[in-house]
């Protein structure tokens, strides 16, 4: 909706994690309007810790993976170090 007047599209890349900041990377490539998506740096080193070939920021992007899917390799036996934690609910 936004390309055909010329609107530029920033998504909002809220958490950025590893996965969620590959999947839009993958979608900014292909949005002739991209503009810019947020990144949160304090997120990278955890990113980092669990990607075989991580995302990395070189003069203010990220370049486009070339390997299949989103990009990323997870390193499956590092991530077990980031077991899921269960929050109790907001009240």
């Amino acid at each position: 909706m936004a390309e055909p007047y010329y609107v530029s599209i920033a998504p909002h890349n809220y958490n950025s994690t590893t996965i969620a900041l590959a999947a839009t990377i993958q979608v900014a490539a292909v949005i002739p309007n991209f503009l810019i998506t947020e990144y949160f740096v304090n997120f990278s080193e955890f990113g980092d810790a669990i990607s075989i070939n991580p995302l990395r920021v070189e003069e203010g992007y990220i370049r486009l993976p070339t390997t299949p899917g989103l990009g990323l390799e997870i390193n499956e036996k590092a991530l077990k170090n980031y077991s899921f934690q269960k929050f109790s609910p907001k009240e």
